[in-house]
């Protein structure tokens, strides 16, 4: 799932797919076998949720693949491949007895009680408006604001996470957003500072409504549909 969001970068700057066959719908699909699974369960609070979000991440994996490979032309799915190989703390969560794994575990219950509260659905909701807003701007808008989006997403659910359940969690966090995301914001979006002035200049407000019905976009459609029942 992690591939999501650069195919969803590239899909953006080229406006369209590399192969007629194709559309953003699929990416769409990709996202609602994950989306829709963390709509019923939330996140893992116990080792057999674990192994169910393990699974479930693996099948948004494969049908990323499938659509890049399907999809993209030679040089972006290079791109791809960049963001796509440092998975090596998805694959020690996936691990039965990791340590990875094994610290997880000691802050999981935390985690999930964290996931439950209304703090953690702003923040979720603030990001989902962001992704909407990228069909909205000028094109030379819309890396800033991705950057922006998942900087303040990442900065907040941090600041939340230490408050909640500790330093020691916060990297917990950041494993299972790494295997949904990627690195990505990470890599290429350091500069971003979401309470500088060029952040505040493209976000939405936080607390800003999703558009809904309105949205111009199925992805933003499907968004909708699942933080809009968090």
């Amino acid at each position: 799932m992690k591939s999501f969001l650069v195919v969803l970068l590239l899909a953006i700057a080229a406006q369209q797919a590399y192969s007629q066959a194709c559309h953003m719908r699929e990416v769409d699909l990709c996202m609602a076998i994950g989306m829709f699974h963390y709509q019923s369960n939330g996140v893992p609070a116990d080792e057999d949720k674990v192994n169910e979000w393990c699974e479930t991440m693996k099948e948004v994996e494969d049908c990323m693949g499938n659509y890049s490979s399907k999809c993209l032309s030679p040089l972006q799915r290079e791109v791809l491949s960049l963001f796509s190989d440092g998975d090596a703390p998805a694959r020690s969560m996936c691990t039965p007895g990791s340590e990875i794994r094994a610290r997880y575990l000691q802050h999981a219950e935390c985690l999930a009680e964290g996931a439950e509260s209304d703090e953690f659905k702003t923040h979720m909701r603030d990001l989902q408006v962001a992704i909407e807003t990228l069909f909205d701007v000028q094109f030379k808008q819309r890396f800033p604001l991705m950057c922006c989006g998942f900087r303040r997403f990442y900065e907040s659910i941090d600041g939340m996470t230490g408050r909640r359940c500790g330093d020691g969690a916060v990297e917990m966090t950041r494993n299972i957003m790494s295997m949904i995301i990627s690195d990505l914001p990470e890599t290429l979006c350091k500069r971003y500072e979401p309470q500088s002035q060029e952040c505040k200049a493209v976000l939405p407000p936080s607390g800003t409504p999703s558009k809904g019905e309105d949205n111009k976009s199925q992805l933003g459609k499907l968004l909708d549909t699942v933080f809009g029942n968090l």
